[in-house]
């Protein structure tokens, strides 16, 4: 039997509330997230997609800025009321929707 590697991009677990990928995928879709949440998730360097919804705080962690590779930024649904300035950090962000 051969043995074969393959990458995974996008691994999504369900859980009651939220989506979550996995600590080696390069996408993240995050459902009904909250402030904690989003910071603890702020220190993964390789997600390179970010899709949030229905997020509930009016406010970002400044730690979104340390998502260097992020190229994909997409909120949808929430109660966000101004984006951090750490967000100019983002020097690979393409897309911010």
């Amino acid at each position: 039997m051969k043995n074969i590697k393959f990458k995974i991009l996008t691994l999504i677990i369900f859980t009651s509330a939220n989506l979550f990928a996995s600590s080696k995928s390069d996408t993240l879709y995050l459902n009904k997230s909250n402030y904690k949440e989003l910071q603890s998730i702020c220190n993964e360097n390789n997600l390179t997609y970010l899709r949030i919804t229905s997020y509930q705080d009016s406010v970002f962690p400044i730690e979104i800025g340390n998502l260097s590779r992020l190229k994909y930024l997409e909120i949808n649904l929430s109660n966000v009321k101004s984006i951090p300035e750490s967000i100019g950090k983002l020097k690979n962000l393409e897309t911010l929707k």
